[in-house]
């Protein structure tokens, strides 16, 4: 080593034994505490406004899952009607091709039912929470549409519910115009 490396070695190594390391004096730490407390207080707001976003979004998008899969499924099994046996606003029964048995859909209880007639103790949950629901029937009269009043009029259904979850309401609607009704 050169002596000029070494004697600055000399002079750091002795100035780190004289200096003293202090610490964080109490007012520094009041002080650091007080402003770390300002900033939580009024970041606490733009957090809570983020958290509630959040619910909102992921209770809004299970009520419209619910809904669409509901809605998929009554119109894809509506277009597909060979006759219809019975109407009324909260139920239809129905035929379908490759069915031997009737299938019926039935609100009851705020629950949307799909059942199989000729098996009474398997009912398919399509929806749950439904505050309302309804069928409506329509027939052709010339260029227009007017109520049915007979299965062998049905010309268009409607299709109209509100799910209902936590304080939240969504409303469903549809028309579906069966393929393969006999006229």
């Amino acid at each position: 080593m050169t002596p000029y490396i070494k004697d600055s070695m000399y002079k750091i190594a002795i100035h780190l034994k004289t200096k003293r390391n202090k610490g964080f004096t109490l007012i520094e730490t009041l002080m650091v505490i007080f402003i770390l407390s300002i900033i939580a207080f009024v970041s606490t707001p733009a957090i809570r406004q983020g958290i509630d976003a959040w619910v909102f979004c992921m209770s809004t998008n299970d009520l419209v899952d619910e809904g669409r899969l509901a809605m998929r499924r009554l119109t894809k099994e509506l277009k597909l009607a060979t006759s219809i046996t019975e109407m009324t606003s909260p139920a239809i029964t129905f035929t379908r091709p490759g069915l031997a048995d009737p299938v019926q859909f039935i609100w009851s209880a705020n629950v949307l039912y799909r059942r199989v007639l000729s098996v009474p103790v398997q009912d398919n949950i399509l929806a749950r929470d439904l505050s309302a629901f309804s069928f409506s029937y329509l027939k052709r009269n010339s260029n227009r549409l007017d109520p049915a009043t007979s299965p062998g009029e049905v010309w268009e259904i409607g299709i109209d519910f509100t799910v209902t979850k936590e304080g939240r309401s969504l409303r469903f609607g549809s028309t579906v115009s069966p393929r393969n009704l006999t006229h």
